[in-house]
This record gives C-alpha cells, sequence and structure tokens, in this order.
C-alpha cells in the first residue's frame, strides 16, 4: 500500500457536507441571538454561517492530516499514520480508546491533559475534533494558545477565530453544543503566562457549562486549573509501537527487520522509547537511512537529521543526496540550527515566524558565526524543501515538532557555549519557568552527564543537604525511630503530601469513587505558582478495601533527582514493596485520620505524627515518592564531585 498525500485544501473540501449539516442543523436557527441587531442583520447571518461553514471545513482538515518528518512534512492522512491512543486518568479507571467509537464525555466537561513530549497529544486533540465533525452533532473549536498574547481578550479572539463578528454574545458558547480545545498552554509566550492564565481562567468561570479541554506539558501554573479533571496518554503497548512501525513502512518492507531487531535487542532504555508514539516515527525515520537503532534521545534526533540532510527523500534509494540551496554542508548547516535553537530557546521559546522575521534572525547568524557564509532566503528554503526541520502553515514558518528544537538547542549548550555552558545550565535551572526547559534539561544529561553533575546536580544535593539540616529540627517526639525521622525529611525534600484515607470501602462506593470526577482541590489552588510546584494525585487499594488518595507537591529538585536514578543508584533508599504492604495492612486498625485530607506537616503533636502512625505515614508516601535520598552518600557524592572539579582535565593537559 502507498501512503497517499493529502492536502489541507483537498482535506478540508472533504470536510464541507459535515461543515454544512452541523451549521443547518445545529447553528442557523439561533445565530441571530449572537449577533448585534442592525439594518442588514439577515445579510449578516447569511454571511457569518458562510464563515462558519469554512471554519468547521477548514477544522476538519487541519485535523485530517498529519505532518511528519518521516515523509518530508508531506501531509498524509491521519487515518492512515494513526493506531489508537488511550486516554487514562490518575485513578485508572476508566479508560478511553480513542477509536472511531470513543466517547469522552466520562472525563466530565473540563479535561486537562497533560503529558510528556512526544506522547501525542496534538494527535489526540486531532483526532477527537475530526471525529466529533464526522458525528455531526458538536461544533468544535480548536484554539492555540501559542499564538495568543497576554493583551488580547480571549473571547474575541475565539470568535475571530471562527469567523463570528467580535461583539457577539457569549452565550453562543452556553446555548450550543460548542466543544472547546485550548491546545499548547506550555508553548504561551512566557512573559504572558499569567495574564493569559487569568484570562483563561476569567473564561472559564464565565462558562462553566461548556465543555473545555485544555493540553500541555506539565506547567506549576495547571494547579490554577484545580477544578479540572486531569487525563493522560497511555503509554504504547509492543504491539501498538509495532502496529505504528508497519503503518509507516507502507511501502518497503523494512519494518520486519526493525522489529525483529528491537525483540532481540533486550535493551530496557529501547523499550521506554517504544512507549512514546514520537520516538517510534523517529526510530522508523532513522533505520531507514542507517539500519542502526541509538539508544539515546540525542542520538535518535542525531541520526534522524544525518537521514534529512543525506537522503532528502527517505522514499527514494539510500545514497541519494539533494543538492543543498544554501551549499552548505552538514556540519555547518547542522551548527546553524543549533543557533537557531537556542535563539528560540532565549526568546520564550518561540516556535513559529514570519517570513521577514526569521530571514533577518538567519542572516544575523550568517553575519556573526566566523567562516560560514550563505543566503538566509537559500538556507530557509532548505528548511521547508531539502532538510525539512521546518513547515510552512500559510505565512507562518514554525519548527515540525517542539522536541526538534529542543535538541538542536540542547546540543547548542552541550557544544557551542564554550566555557558559559555551565552557567547556562544553572541559569535555566533557577528561572522560575524551569518547567519549560525541562526537556532540554534532559537532553543535556543525556549529552554531557559530566556538566550537568557538576552543576545543576550539585547545588540540588546541596539543597538537600540544607533540608536534612533544617527540616523537622523542632521535632519533640523522641519516641519516633531515628531511621524513620530521616527517611521523612527525605521523603518531603522539595516536596508536599496531602493525604487521604478511606477505609473499608463498599463495593458500590468503590465504584463511585472511581467514576466520580476526579479533581484538584484548594491544596493545589495557588502552590503551584507560588512554590513553583507541579502536582499529581495517586490512588492506591490495599487490604479490606483500604483506599490511599496521595496528592504530591514537587519542585525542579525533585524533578533533577529523577533523571539521575540510574546514574547515582547508591544515593536513593529503596524500601522493599513487600515491607511497605505488610506496614500498610496495619493502617486499617491504626489511629490515623479517616474520610478527611491532611497535609503532612512538622508538627509532632499531629495524630499522624505520633509514634505509632510516624512510620506508617511513610509507607503510604513511599508508595509513590521514589526518590528518597540517603544522606551520608549524598555526602559523599558531593565530596566527589568537588575532587572531580578539582582535578577536571588537568592531568591530561600536563601530558601535551
Amino acid at each position: 500500500m502507498v501512503l497517499e498525500s493529502l492536502t489541507l485544501n483537498a482535506a478540508a473540501k472533504l470536510g464541507i457536507p459535515f461543515a454544512e449539516s452541523i451549521i443547518t442543523d445545529i447553528v442557523i436557527s439561533t445565530l441571530h441571538h449572537y449577533l448585534k441587531s442592525g439594518k442588514n442583520r439577515k445579510r449578516t447571518e447569511r454571511i457569518v454561517a458562510r464563515s462558519l461553514t469554512k471554519y468547521i471545513s477548514d477544522l476538519y482538515g487541519k485535523c485530517s492530516v498529519i505532518h511528519t518528518i518521516a515523509f518530508q512534512n508531506s501531509p498524509k492522512k491521519l487515518t492512515d499514520l494513526y493506531v489508537p491512543l488511550t486516554i487514562a486518568t490518575p485513578e485508572l479507571e476508566p479508560k478511553i480508546s480513542l477509536d472511531k467509537d470513543f466517547d469522552i464525555f466520562p472525563f466530565g466537561k473540563r479535561q486537562l491533559l497533560v503529558d510528556r513530549a512526544g506522547m501525542g497529544k496534538s494527535t489526540a486533540v486531532k483526532w477527537i475534533i475530526k471525529t466529533l465533525i464526522e458525528r455531526k452533532n458538536y461544533f468544535p473549536i480548536l484554539f492555540e494558545l501559542r499564538n495568543f498574547k497576554g493583551n488580547q481578550n480571549l473571547t474575541e479572539e475565539i470568535f475571530k477565530s471562527i469567523g463570528m463578528p467580535v461583539d457577539s454574545s457569549s452565550q453562543f458558547f452556553v446555548d450550543l453544543p460548542v466543544l472547546l480545545f485550548f491546545d499548547g498552554f506550555d508553548e504561551i509566550p512566557i512573559d504572558d503566562t499569567l495574564e493569559i492564565l487569568q484570562e483563561i481562567r476569567s473564561f472559564i468561570n464565565k462558562h462553566p457549562k461548556t465543555f473545555i479541554l485544555i493540553s500541555s506539558r506539565e506547567q506549576p501554573e495547571l494547579s490554577e486549573f484545580h477544578d479540572f479533571r486531569r487525563i493522560h496518554i497511555e503509554s504504547l503497548s509492543k504491539l501498538e509501537a509495532n502496529q505504528l512501525i508497519k503503518k509507516y513502512d507502507a511501502e518497503t518492507g523494512l519494518s520486519k527487520d526493525l522489529i525483529k531487531e528491537l525483540e532481540n535487542s533486550g535493551d530496557r532504555n529501547l523499550e521506554e522509547f517504544l512507549t512514546n508514539p514520537l520516538y517510534v516515527s523517529l526510530l522508523y525515520c532513522a533505520y531507514r537511512h542507517k539500519p542502526s537503532i541509538p539508544r539515546k534521545r540525542y542520538l535518535f534526533y542525531s541520526q534522524v537529521y544525518d537521514a534529512l540532510f543525506e537522503s532528502h527523500d527517505l522514499t527514494k534509494r539510500p545514497g541519494y543526496i539533494h543538492q543543498k540551496h544554501c551549499k552548505l554542508d552538514s556540519g555547518d548547516f547542522h551548527k546553524i540550527l543549533r543557533r537557531l535553537g537556542f535563539w528560540c530557546l532565549i526568546h520564550e521559546n518561540k516556535l513559529d515566524f514570519l517570513k521577514e522575521r526569521l530571514i533577518d534572525v538567519l542572516s544575523d547568524f550568517e553575519r556573526n558565526i566566523p567562516g560560514i557564509k550563505f543566503s538566509a532566503a537559500d538556507f530557509l528554503r532548505d528548511l521547508i524543501h531539502t532538510v525539512p526541520i521546518f513547515l510552512k502553515e500559510g505565512n507562518t514558518y514554525k519548527w515540525t515538532h517542539k522536541s526538534l528544537q529542543e535538541y538542536f538547542a540542547a546540543m547548542f549548550i552541550c557544544m557551542d557555549s564554550k566555557g558559559k555552558q555551565e552557567d547556562i545550565l544553572l541559569r535555566l535551572y533557577r528561572k522560575n519557568n524551569f518547567w519549560s526547559y525541562l526537556n532540554i534539561i534532559e537532553l543535556c544529561v543525556e549529552i554531557d552527564y559530566g556538566s550537568f553533575r557538576k552543576t545543576l546536580l550539585k547545588e540540588c544535593l546541596e539543597n538537600f543537604v540544607k533540608h536534612q539540616n533544617t527540616f523537622l529540627r523542632n521535632f519533640s517526639n523522641r519516641r519516633v525511630k531515628p531511621f524513620d525521622l530521616e527517611y521523612r525529611k527525605s521523603l518531603l525534600f522539595d516536596c508536599i503530601a496531602e493525604i487521604e484515607v478511606i477505609k473499608e470501602v463498599s463495593d458500590e462506593s468503590l465504584k463511585g469513587l472511581l467514576e466520580e470526577p476526579f479533581q484538584g482541590n484548594e491544596f493545589e489552588r495557588g502552590q503551584g505558582i507560588e512554590k513553583n510546584f507541579v502536582f499529581r494525585k495517586n490512588i492506591s487499594f490495599y487490604y479490606q478495601k483500604t483506599v490511599f488518595i496521595v496528592t504530591i507537591g514537587h519542585g525542579k529538585d525533585y524533578q533533577i533527582l529523577d533523571l539521575i536514578q540510574e546514574k547515582e543508584p547508591q544515593i536513593f533508599h529503596r524500601i522493599s514493596p513487600t515491607v511497605i504492604e505488610q506496614n500498610l495492612r496495619k493502617v486499617k486498625d491504626s489511629s490515623i485520620p479517616l474520610d478527611k485530607p491532611f497535609v503532612v506537616g512538622e508538627n509532632s503533636k499531629s495524630t499522624y505524627n505520633n509514634s505509632k502512625n510516624f512510620h506508617l505515614i511513610n509507607c503510604i508516601l513511599a508508595q509513590f515518592f521514589n526518590v528518597a535520598l540517603i544522606y551520608e552518600e549524598v555526602y559523599n557524592l558531593i565530596d566527589k564531585i568537588d575532587t572531580e572539579c578539582s582535578d577536571d582535565l588537568s592531568d591530561l593537559v600536563n601530558e601535551i
């Protein structure tokens, strides 16, 4: 089977019958209620109806195609490259497979889709909207937040985007079956985040019955959507990953070799990569160019870049190299992309440009990078056609995927920043918007762990030592065992936790608990921004139907530690799951407060901190905390890092 291309215009034409039906059956009869009265009201209604029809058909077209660098950004049918994604919640039930027959409403009318880079958030939103349009029962609106500015009115901008007069009545969102999708909260310009957050929050409060889904990577500001039900995309199974590889390889049969090699590798890192739809597509792209499997993420991107630069068209024979308009070789072309990736990083994570602005930025590089001469216009032409790292949409030029920009930015930090690398890493770490740079920092950990270790990790470990010496300093209950006290300190380093214990839950109550919206609460509200924490809810079940609901807020130090568990395993506590289970059995007969959430704090007189419950609370927390540190090992590692820093490369240099 040959994967056919499908242009946006052709896809939009396919959406016209659906759009006409939606406007005729849902909108047209009440449209006059939302427009201001005037002399030419009937004419205005006809014009607006045509605009809304065009909006829905264009939206259908946009959501029917997918651009992927595996096919040089040539638009392909979404259905040809789509393996149904599964949406789940923290409490695990219900799970929704996004196939043709999905029902998204069991999650309620307030949904927060949060997941990692490349997990398919935008693809999921596309599939949902496309399917809803085909059902003809709803009026979906896709609003990309990266284009929204802090000084704009959200209601007016939404109306403008769909072709309604900006002075239309917002009752439109209440009376009609409107479904609003705010895509890419994490792509909002950094300086506008709080202002835009307030505008979105105001819009939500004014339209409590309107369906709203917000998609984003993890951000502290998301705690302000405490009344939303948090959902995520389940990792791909091996079967789903193999299905996706086969869909990408519709012509060559190369997928059989790739799948066989993956099955024989036994590499745990590869298994993790195969859970991520983006990495699966990159893996196929890289393997098509060179039949070897990269073991690290940055090597994935590097091999994909080589494939794009050297082969241009992966549907052509291996070894075919397309002439570059800018006349740069692979190394210099990569160097310009590294500079551009970093430029975007320091300019509020900018992902898209008007042509004139991008030409100006590239021309500035040409003037200031010694030894490299090129035409900015030719380089841009290559970016779109011969080395398709960028995608052209109307008048806008944008990175094919945000993670590609982050890869090149990380490579700039580790390869081009010379003596400033450590300073850059620390600046990113110390910024209030640290979470916006997390994917870049993860890549830097892979590319140059040594520099990361003696900067970010060292500062993080020093913060831990300060915490251990101050937290619970005035705790006066001497009957609590010293190990339990030190372990509690470690568990709550850069963390806060709220626990609710529900004992002897009946089958009916348990079913209701799982099915009711699992939303945030006042514990989260405000603290995300104030403490720069991100939050997650966890639920577990133990003996005699005891239910533990634990809400955890953690900061950047906790996140940094989570990145290095395999590299520095000696500094982490490892409590046996069997020991935890044995202790959790005792909770049902303890005096731990029931059915009422409590925040785990420092008060030695609290019931949960008495000598009998202290250890049990630690065990409840230990189910979900995986970065508790051992003080002595941390101290030893800091000392070792200091020794390594002082030695550095002096011995090797002295040999010259």
